[in-house]
């Protein structure tokens, strides 16, 4: 560690003071939000009506008046009270917006991609670790964000937003870990030191009282050394000591994703690096922005106001909590300060010259770091729209779905009114009297005629006429359903339904599947690049924040587990590419793997074969069958030998002492084979397959000793093998040809 590290950084005068500072970022934010204002509350009605259509509140309308989405049951023109509707009981719709979402984003996270690094310099040794390492640290932070749910919830956003935006940070908590590191201060020492007037030479203490250095002569004129006396002399040395240790908390990369409600970019850009700002908002209780913030305490205090209609719960009820405030997180550029005159830029400059990020909660200003916005946010890039804004996917089965509730309605109400209403003449039929009366069989009801000359009972009564159904009314129906399917690009096909027309062949299938997945393929591709992109600043970040070597713990067999070593020594290098392995291929769900499987099965095929019955592929075989109980053939053995090799890495080969006249011995492996129950050929695979492997080949410059130590293993599984090859050949030549074994020629 440098010693220039090691001092505490000496306090810079500001050239203009923080509350100008903070006038002059909130007039910046102020002038940009108001301009673009009426274009992102446009985009936002419309991510906020995909939300409220995603639970099922579609009884709706705008109100300008309020600013907000409101209920049917609420409007000036309905004559109930709108304040005792229950939306629950008044939106009573068939979710198919929702059915058809869940249907993309079910097929879409069937798979989580794979994020690769590549070397910048593939002949580059260090370019090719960091390139490696990297990767591996995509998994991990992957692992600590739970991705799977992450990917999931970026999906949803998609559905029913205009815009998906991916943040990365790096945030340091106990929790995570503590590394115990030295406290080097530098202190003032006294130092007695000797030196010699004639040569300079010097020494610290008293050990002697003359130069060692310097020569005299005696009386007989010869040279004599240590004959010049030396002059104490103190000094006053600085130098760097330990005085304790600090338990240093670690920190880890946290990622999160947010939607057009929470986010804020300029309407007009198409990609982030055209944005002069970006705003992240979001509401928090103030008492914990009090324990965030303690010194603005007395300022933070709850509003008086409602949050913003859109980051309203979507359930169409109105929850009035007056205990949040809103905290705006605001990133600029620093060619964004040329929205100010010369001099206020020239201020911004001279603090934040590569961008500044500053917290505003309510309307105080709490928080200004300098922070690049490139650095932490990623927005989902849309290859099918001029806009970083675009239209949700799920946009489209907004009117499918209002055209199928509209029929709905009038089915429900046809069938209500099937039964006709009767009108009956009060002077004919005492309507209290015959109500007060019980039916029964032949019962005989007595009337009276208004006029005995009008022709009969029958003109007392009018009963009128039912209502009927369109025949059309079931065809539109079926209508609907295939343009909300080619709509939404939720195909039956996607997720193994039955199509209503066409051949039900596997090819046809298959066919219609394909059709499908492209046309959902080309947003599932985008926001694959998107996650690729989080995950290489995500890396970069970490990799500077990272203080000691870190580990990931895989799975090894079905059994066992291993540390895959995150080594920061490896991060010298520098990567190029990132890549997200799978947005080539859309990913299969366990069905479609099991039909695939299926497929290559009835190949019958040795290689194919070969291939799925390997003793690494048989647990996936078995569990994509659904049958992890399933007891496979050589699997206790694959497990054993995963297991001998996690403890074969602890320990070195043992060799034996030479023997006079005899060549050396080969090493000997700490654990031992056992021919009596292994199976030879199992085992050989699982150790070739490990040392050719990522973590095999690591362990080999790692950890040389332990990597001999399995081979040595391996080496005599190898004997073994050659020795049954031997004995099966010497059998085999035992026995004349044409004749069964055990049995003797004919005579």
């Amino acid at each position: 560690m440098s010693q220039e590290l090691l001092q505490p950084e000496q306090p810079i005068a500001p050239m203009v003071s923080l509350e100008d500072i903070k006038l002059l970022l909130r007039k910046l934010a102020d002038g940009f939000e108001k301009d673009d204002k009426p274009a992102l509350d446009f985009y936002r009605r419309r991510s906020r009506k995909g939300e409220l259509y995603w639970n099922g509140i579609q009884d709706i309308f705008w109100s300008e008046v309020l600013n907000d989405f409101r209920l049917l049951s609420e409007s000036p023109d309905d004559d109930s009270d709108g304040e005792d509707a229950d939306p629950e009981e008044y939106s009573t719709v068939i979710n198919v917006y929702r059915a058809y979402g869940e249907s993309i984003i079910a097929a879409a996270a069937a798979g989580l991609p794979h994020v690769r690094f590549f070397p910048a310099d593939a002949d580059n040794p260090d370019d090719i670790l960091a390139a490696r390492a990297s990767s591996k640290m995509a998994e991990l932070i992957a692992h600590h964000n739970n991705a799977e749910f992450l990917f999931i919830h970026a999906l949803f956003i998609l559905w029913t937003s205009t815009m998906l935006g991916f943040y990365n940070y790096s945030h340091t908590d106990e929790s995570y870990g503590t590394i115990a590191q030295p406290v080097l201060e530098r202190q003032d020492f006294s130092t007695d030191y000797n030196v010699c007037p004639n040569c300079g030479y010097e020494e610290q203490g008293n050990e002697n009282q003359f130069c060692p250095e310097c020569q005299m002569p005696d009386e007989m004129g010869q040279m004599i050394p240590g004959q010049v006396p030396l002059m104490p002399e103190q000094r006053q040395d600085s130098r760097i000591v330990q005085t304790g240790i600090n338990d240093v908390p670690k920190a880890r990369e946290v990622i999160e994703v947010y939607g057009t409600a929470n986010l804020k970019v300029p309407y007009y850009v198409s990609n982030i690096k055209d944005a002069p700002y970006l705003i992240l908002e979001t509401e928090q209780h103030y008492s914990l922005l009090r324990e965030i913030f303690p010194q603005y305490y007395s300022e933070i205090v709850p509003r008086t106001t409602d949050p913003e209609n859109y980051r309203r719960p979507a359930d169409g009820y109105s929850f009035d909590n007056r205990g949040l405030c809103t905290v705006r997180r605001y990133w600029l550029r620093p060619w964004a300060y040329n929205s100010l005159p010369q001099e206020d830029r020239e201020k911004l400059l001279s603090e934040y010259p590569e961008g500044v990020k500053f917290t505003r909660i309510n309307d105080i200003i709490v928080e200004c770091v300098s922070e690049k916005l490139d650095d932490h946010w990623t927005l989902y890039r849309d290859p099918l729209s001029n806009h970083a804004n675009t239209e949700p996917l799920g946009y489209g089965s907004i009117a499918i779905q209002d055209m199928r509730s509209d029929l709905v309605y009038l089915t429900l109400d046809t069938i209500k009114h099937g039964v006709g209403e009767t009108f009956v003449d009060s002077d004919v039929l005492n309507q209290d009297v015959y109500g007060k009366h019980r039916n029964k069989v032949g019962q005989v009801v007595p009337v009276r005629r208004k006029n005995k000359m009008d022709g009969g009972l029958g003109n007392a009564f009018y009963q009128a006429r039912n209502a009927t159904l369109s025949q059309e009314v079931k065809e539109f129906f079926f209508q609907l359903d295939q343009d909300g399917q080619f709509i939404s690009r939720a195909a039956r096909s996607i997720y193994g339904g039955a199509e209503q027309t066409g051949s039900q062949t596997l090819g046809e299938a298959e066919l219609r599947r394909n059709q499908a997945l492209q046309r959902l393929s080309l947003p599932w591709k985008a926001v694959n690049a998107a996650y690729a992109q989080t995950m290489q600043k995500s890396v970069a970040e970490y990799t500077e924040n990272l203080i000691e070597d870190e580990k990931l713990v895989k799975r090894l067999g079905t059994t066992g587990y291993v540390n895959v070593w995150i080594r920061k020594s490896e991060m010298s290098g520098k990567t190029g590419q990132v890549i997200s392995e799978t947005s080539e291929q859309f990913p299969l769900t366990w069905p479609q793997k099991k039909a695939l499987l299926m497929e290559m099965l009835g190949l019958k095929l040795d290689p194919i074969n070969a291939t799925l019955f390997h003793p690494e592929n048989v647990t996936t075989v078995a569990s994509i069958f659904g049958l992890p109980d399933l007891f496979i053939p050589g699997e206790d053995d694959r497990n054993k030998q995963l297991m001998e090799i996690i403890e074969l890495l602890q320990g070195q080969p043992v060799q034996e002492p030479p023997i006079p006249g005899q060549p050396p011995a080969p090493p000997q492996p700490t654990i031992p084979i056992e021919p009596q129950i292994d199976n030879n050929d199992i085992h050989i695979a699982v150790v070739r397959d490990w040392a050719n492997s990522a973590e095999g080949q690591e362990a080999k410059k790692t950890n040389p000793g332990g990597y001999q130590n399995v081979i040595a293993h391996l080496e005599q599984h190898l004997q073994l093998q050659q020795q049954q090859q031997m004995q099966a050949a010497m059998m085999q030549q035992e026995e004349e040809p044409g004749n069964p074994p055990g049995e003797q020629p004919n005579a």
